[in-house]
């Protein structure tokens, strides 16, 4: 921020000495997205002034992509977290398939974690706290991956009884599907356990609302899936704290 901070101060400084007879109309330089569409539309300045503020207009552009790319993620990791399926984050995307919504998290996460890289460089002690906390949890998800798999693996088995409506359904198949192929990267591991953990929670409020009962195995199934999500529950925990 503090980069595209100084790009838009230079920009506006510039524009002010050029005595811009549309300085009137000249955003501030904290408004970063409405000061680009400025320059292309108030051109009644030197040639010199021009060239000289592409370079700057170009390093704000660059930051909020870079903004807008780590807001999408965001809203990805929330939409999935408040139990929303691959398939409808797609097609808020504008994606065809669940496959499409989940490449694309995959490669935002890519993203943001190059963008860290670069600014560890200057702010190190902050990005390496997380880059500790991110990495601690990732070794976590690989040794238990065993544990994780065989818990969904289990509920899935049981969906005979564990699924009592057609939304409860669609996140236990959600989960089978994930269980087809091993996971690739540490976000297939944490879409996993966030597609687990939402299918826990599901087939729990169903069973409540509709006021049935399970068989000891059933129920043995929904407890073992629990514990497991308890013990990422203690890591995230764990790992939180090497941030600071």
């Amino acid at each position: 921020m503090t980069e595209a901070r100084g790009a838009a101060e230079r920009i506006v400084d510039r524009r002010v000495r050029a005595e811009d007879p549309d300085l009137e109309l000249l955003p501030d330089e904290g408004d970063l997205f409405g000061l680009l569409p400025y320059l292309r539309t108030h051109a009644r300045v030197s040639a010199d002034v021009l060239r000289a503020e592409v370079p700057d207009a170009l390093i704000i552009v660059r930051y909020l992509r870079a903004a807008l790319d780590g807001e999408e993620l965001a809203q990805i990791r929330r939409g999935r977290g408040a139990g929303m399926t691959w398939t409808a984050l797609g097609e808020s995307l504008g994606l065809r398939n669940r496959q499409g919504a989940e490449q694309r998290a995959l490669s935002l996460e890519g993203g943001v974690r190059g963008r860290e890289d670069g600014e560890s460089l200057r702010h190190p002690a902050p990005v390496r706290g997380r880059r500790r906390a991110e990495d601690t949890m990732s070794d976590w998800l690989v040794r238990h991956e065993r544990r994780v798999r065989a818990a969904a693996s289990a509920l899935v088995e049981m969906r005979a009884e564990l699924c009592p409506d057609e939304e409860t359904g669609e996140w236990l198949d959600d989960l089978g599907e994930r269980l087809e192929s091993p996971a690739r990267s540490g976000g297939e591991r944490r879409s996993l356990v966030s597609c687990l953990h939402v299918t826990v929670v599901q087939v729990r409020e169903a069973l409540v609302e509709r006021g049935l009962s399970v068989s000891a195995e059933a129920e043995a199934a929904l407890r073992s899936a629990r514990d497991v999500l308890d013990e990422v529950e203690a890591a995230e925990r764990a790992a939180e704290r090497l941030r600071r």
